[in-house]
Order: structure tokens, then C-alpha cells, then sequence
């Protein structure tokens, strides 16, 4: 969750920090154009601006580096020149670990296509705090064929108080959860969520206070839950493929996890649990059938 004090920095200083931003006061944007751009101090967008991303950008962040825009940012990508989003590289080659990326309280959907985002660590800045590596907070998005890929924070990706939709979007190789969705709507269809959890105790898809319909998404080697739904809300889920998990799917704390031609294998404690974890609240439920 947000806390504060939040990111802010004016404008000016972030033009002459970052040259090759392109602002058009005319249209409200801020666009970033095609190439390599190496991110050493931390993109801070004010509003009233819409960001772009373009088709072929790379922006590598150094450790300490994030970007944060309040409002909307777009990432528009194609299948030859998608947008990647990573650590500047290291000696070995490999890109390093980075904070992450935060989009709070747009007045507008942000779209993001054919992106690529890699190594977030999660955001901590003058003591301020998030938990997902990418996170939207009361900032509607819609994303298509994006990847999160080696994660190290707690969330891949979290969505917070907005409504989303996500298309074929794959998270693998995590440190902890995949997907985590808090007190928002929303609909996922297809992608893989693979290699959950790798310091244990995590889920692929985490949702709490949601309503949220998933639909002919695959999970592999996921250390804790599948898929969690809590906190008194409706989770949908048809036409999915769970392997290899601690649970397929929990349902807990008055939450309803309606659930329609699952397949699961090797499941090792549990295919469907539900229960109570805050105290004085009833456990959630399940209805699960096929066909």
C-alpha cells in the first residue's frame, strides 16, 4: 500500500536530469522516444501530463532509480521494437535490480503493449514504500502480451483500488507474488504465471477485496496458492490450467471463488481450501463444477 511522503519533483529539474523527454504543452504529454536511455536518477512525472512510452525504448534504471508519474502512463509496444523496461547492465552482462515503476490517480486508462519489465526490487524512496515492482494506484490500466520477468520484491505487479484488464500477460520467475489486486475490478485472460515464489510462501494471483473474473490463464511451479481471493468479494475463474502448487485455489474470509473447468496436477497439499484467517469474519466459499 501507499505511504507517504510521496515522489515529487518539478517538471524543469526532470528535463534537465532526463534530455531526452519531449514534453508538448499543448497536448499535456510527455513523450519518451525510441532508443536506450539510461535511467541514474529516477524519473518523477507531475500531473496533469500523459507519459508515452514509445515502440522500441529501452530504459535502463539504475539500483536507486524509479519512475513514478501521477497520472497516466501509456507504453505502446510492438511485437518488433516492444518496450523494456530494466537495471542498467552489469559486468557480468546481466541487468542489475532496480526499484520500479508507479502510476497513481490518473484521470485516464493507461494502455501498455508488448512491454517487458524486468528485475524490480519494489520502491523505497526518502522512506516511502511499495511492495510491487509495477504498481497502479487508483489508475485504471489495460495491458496486452506483457511479460514481468525476475521480480525480487514482494509483487510482481499490484494493482490498488483501479480496474484492470490483462491480456495474455506473463509473470515468471518471482522472489514472492506473481499478481496481487487490492479493493479493485477486473479481468484476466490467458498468460502464464510460472516460477512463483522463489523464497517461498507466495501465490500467483492474489486478490483481496476484488471482483475479478480470470479466464484461460496457466500456473506452474507456484510455491504457496495459485490463486487467494479474501477479504468478502467474487473471483470467477473458468478454463484454467494449475500445476504444480502448494494449493490450486484458496478462498477465505467471506470471499466467493466460483470455479469452472480446472484442471490440476500435482498439487501438494491442497486442490481447493477455504478458510478464515481474520478473526471475525466467516471463511470464504467455493462452487466448483465442470462443463
Amino acid at each position: 500500500m501507499l505511504t507517504l511522503p510521496r515522489p515529487f519533483a518539478s517538471l524543469k529539474d526532470q528535463i534537465v536530469a532526463h534530455p531526452f523527454l519531449q514534453v508538448n504543452e499543448a497536448e499535456s504529454t510527455i513523450v519518451i522516444p525510441p532508443g536506450v536511455h539510461q535511467i541514474r536518477t529516477s524519473i518523477i512525472l507531475p500531473k496533469s501530463y500523459q507519459v508515452l512510452i514509445m515502440a522500441g525504448t529501452t530504459l535502463q534504471f539504475a539500483p536507486e532509480a524509479l519512475m513514478a508519474v501521477h497520472g497516466t502512463l501509456h507504453a505502446e509496444g510492438t511485437p518488433d521494437a516492444p518496450v523494456v523496461l530494466e537495471g542498467v547492465p552489469q559486468a557480468d552482462g546481466n541487468t542489475g535490480p532496480w526499484q520500479g515503476v508507479l502510476a497513481m490517480q490518473a484521470t485516464e486508462r493507461s494502455r501498455w503493449s508488448h512491454v517487458t519489465v524486468r528485475h524490480t526490487a519494489g520502491i523505497d524512496y526518502a522512506g516511502w514504500r511499495l511492495t510491487g515492482g509495477v504498481t497502479f494506484y487508483r489508475s485504471d490500466v489495460t495491458m496486452t502480451q506483457v511479460a514481468f520477468t525476475d521480480n525480487r520484491g514482494e509483487d510482481a505487479l499490484n494493482i490498488i483500488q483501479a480496474d484492470f484488464t490483462l491480456e495474455d500477460v506473463d509473470i515468471t520467475r518471482t522472489a514472492s507474488d506473481g499478481l496481487d489486486a487490492d479493493f479493485s475490478t477486473g479481468i484476466t485472460e490467458g498468460g502464464t504465471y510460472e516460477e512463483i515464489g522463489q523464497i517461498g510462501g507466495s501465490d500467483g494471483i492474489d486478490i483481496s477485496g476484488c471482483i475479478v473474473t480470470i479466464t484461460g490463464t496457466h500456473f506452474q511451479h507456484v510455491n504457496d496458492k495459485a490463486i487467494s481471493a479474501g477479504e468478502a468479494r467474487t473471483v470467477i475463474v473458468s478454463d484454467i490450467h494449475m500445476e504444480d502448487a502448494g494449493v490450486g485455489a484458496a478462498s477465505k474470509d467471506q470471499s466467493t471463488l466460483e470455479i469452472r473447468n480446472a484442471v490440476l496436477r500435482n498439487i501438494r497439499f491442497a486442490g481447493l481450501m477455504a478458510y478464515t484467517k481474520k478473526t471475525g469474519i466467516w471463511t470464504g466459499t467455493f462452487d466448483s463444477r465442470s462443463g
